[in-house]
């Protein structure tokens, strides 16, 4: 389930629609039929290993019509067979610094997914779960907005130097909810920097 609130640029609540609630829809769980997918692919092997792997990036964040500077710590961990196959978890804490009156801004990603390994590098794809205290404008209204959402991502790591390797992460993000800056509108994540693994 996916909501969002307007807190405004001084930090109140947005007025409710005229009937006092927010309509909500129900949350679509396609995760279920991922960890399904995954599970039936990893069961008939033999694990490997597991491999943890962390790192701080660099990007942006486009939320409403603007696209924030982003500093990104992120840990992770894959469980790799011995087919190759990964399923993979990682946490990803974009920091937004402030560029405005608004203030700093935080966009923390939690994914999960598949994907394929190799000595010297992997990829991923999977969804995301992102929650976010973020300043972001749309026309000429601006303040902050606060909720939690649903999205997908895309990962690719290449190890250079043994552990040492750089790391690219996208994602695509919906964020619901009733704000009158972001109304239900996307949100893009790219960011890439140095990763270490062991």
């Amino acid at each position: 389930m996916s909501s969002q609130i307007f807190l405004g640029p001084r930090g109140h609540a947005a007025p409710r629609s005229p009937a006092g609630r927010s309509r909500v829809r129900p949350a679509r769980r396609p995760y279920i039929g991922l960890l399904l997918v995954g599970l039936a692919v990893l069961a008939p092997t033999r694990a490997h290993a597991l491999d943890f792997a962390g790192g701080v990036s660099a990007g942006a964040v486009y939320l409403g019509t603007r696209a924030a500077p982003a500093v990104t710590p992120h840990l992770g961990v894959a469980w790799q067979a011995d087919s190759g196959f990964l399923l993979v978890l990682q946490d990803m804490l974009n920091i937004l610094p402030a560029t405005n009156r608004d203030g700093v801004g935080v966009y923390n990603h939690l994914t999960a997914g598949l994907g394929y390994g190799w000595a010297d590098g992997s990829f991923s794809v999977g969804v995301a779960f992102p929650a976010y205290f973020v300043p972001a404008c749309r026309n000429t209204l601006c303040g902050r907005v606060a909720g939690i959402g649903f999205g997908g991502y895309g990962r690719v790591s290449v190890f250079l130097a043994g552990p040492l390797g750089l790391s690219v992460n996208a994602n695509v993000d919906w964020l619901g909810g009733t704000s009158a800056i972001l109304q239900g509108g996307a949100a893009v994540m790219v960011v890439a920097g140095p990763v270490i693994r062991w």
